[in-house]
């Protein structure tokens, strides 16, 4: 059953303060954001997702206009006013960022590369989705993985048999992996986090996970997409859940002090019950404000 207007308005991360505040970026608004960056650090590193081109033709899917973007003024900030590396800086966008790339780049980039005291950023931007029904690590004799505690657009992710994911590029289409749904799950999410060796992390979700049942409104445009019809995971992000669960149970206080516990900085572009959105103004992309 589809939402009125007034329902959509109410349900949707819609931060009327911030609207034009992409010309700055919406990074400039946030003071916590600029003071964890502006730490002095032996090493800044950074992985930003974007993805506008989606495959047309997926139910539920079509393609957004400002995701590219944020990751291209991200990374720009990132060099000119927090002091990052150009070649610390690695972005995914379009047709690079698929399941397995954002993946395995995470675990290249960030998590073997980041030592005890380095600042950590990941930065997706483009659709999420609430996955019911998910047939998950119990089938693979995996015990169940919860998102990290403190990302607060996942706490209410896992009820019932609901997670929350983000949708790569290639997770689109679940007929190319055998009917299987081929997102990265906010589980996964954790048990990346987990895995780095620094507690100095930020992540950016700028996404979302409530679908209203249409892709636009007006002008405004939904980050978020219906959840699949397929309650299984792909067998591989399975495998790959299994190899990290496997990794961090390996570490021993030797090798992960017990002081290097991964508390995130969150920044997410809507609550759990809320749809973020983008909106296109005469030509013009603006996003809304995300919370922490």
């Amino acid at each position: 059953m589809g939402l009125t207007r007034r329902g959509f308005l109410q349900r949707t991360s819609l931060y009327l303060g911030a609207l034009g505040a992409s010309e700055l970026g919406w990074w400039h608004l946030s003071d916590r954001y600029g003071q964890a960056l502006a730490q002095s650090t032996r090493r800044k590193l950074a992985l930003l997702v974007g993805i506008d081109r989606y495959p047309t033709g997926s139910s539920g899917f079509e393609p957004l206009q400002g995701c590219v973007t944020d990751v291209e003024l991200q990374r720009e900030l990132l060099r000119s006013r927090f002091g990052f590396q150009g070649s610390d800086i690695l972005t995914l966008t379009d047709a690079q960022a698929t399941r397995q790339n954002i993946e395995t780049a995470f675990i290249t980039h960030l998590v073997e590369q980041a030592q005890p005291g380095d600042i950590v950023i990941f930065h997706f931007s483009g659709y999420g989705c609430g996955i019911p029904d998910l047939q998950t690590s119990i089938e693979a004799g995996i015990s169940p993985v919860e998102p990290p505690e403190n990302i607060s657009s996942t706490q209410d992710s896992v009820q019932g048999s609901v997670q929350n994911a983000l949708v790569p590029v290639d997770g689109t289409s679940p007929a190319q992996v055998g009917g299987a749904v081929n997102q990265i799950l906010e589980s996964t999410l954790g048990l990346l986090l987990r895995s780095l060796q620094t507690p100095s992390v930020i992540v950016v979700l700028d996404t979302s996970y409530a679908y209203p049942d249409f892709t636009q409104h007006g002008t405004l445009k939904v980050r978020s997409t219906a959840s699949p019809s397929f309650t299984h995971v792909n067998p591989e992000e399975l495998k790959f859940q299994a190899t990290l669960l496997n990794q961090l149970a390996s570490l021993s206080k030797t090798t992960r002090p017990e002081s290097v516990r991964v508390q995130p900085l969150i920044f997410t572009a809507a609550k759990p019950s809320q749809t973020a959105v983008e909106i296109n103004r005469e030509g013009l992309r603006r996003d809304y404000l995300p919370t922490t």
